[in-house]
């Protein structure tokens, strides 16, 4: 069982890795500059060269890469361009309750329909009931989310 829940852990470990490498990557290959997006269009030369050595952007790749994991490591994961320089790991706190709250009731949901309408194609199996639970139960999972 130790040896299950090692192997696990470091394929867990292993895939974040992995995952903040390819954040690293796509965000870096994003066309134009963030310190230029974060001032603006009326900022100076001088004002997005300022923003772009406190950011780091000026250093090397592999040095911003290490500075990125190591920032991931303290739960540092940076200030949002986009909702006024708010520290994101604020932005994803506020936005859990709602996100957890919702999923609980759409599990609450899933269960009070999915539970009877199971019990009642098993119950009815091979009959016209169990065809039509079946049918609308695979409507309802091929239909997209809004």
């Amino acid at each position: 069982m130790k040896i299950y829940l090692l192997k696990r852990l470091l394929g867990m470990i292993a895939v974040m890795f992995m995952v903040a490498t390819i954040t690293f990557v796509i965000i870096r290959m994003i066309p134009g500059d963030p310190a230029g997006l974060m001032l603006g269009p009326d900022a100076t030369a001088a004002d997005v060269a300022a923003l772009r050595a406190k950011m780091g952007l000026d250093e090397s790749i592999w040095s911003q890469y290490v500075g990125f994991l190591a920032d991931i490591l303290r739960g540092d994961l940076g200030n949002s361009i986009f909702l006024g320089g708010l520290p994101v790991l604020r932005i994803l706190a506020d936005r859990a309750e709602p996100t957890i709250a919702l999923t609980i009731i759409s599990i609450v949901i899933a269960c009070l329909v999915g539970i009877p309408s199971g019990i009642l194609s098993a119950y009815k199996r091979g009959k016209v009931t169990d065809q039509a639970t079946i049918g609308v139960a695979m409507l309802v999972a091929s239909a997209p989310s809004v």
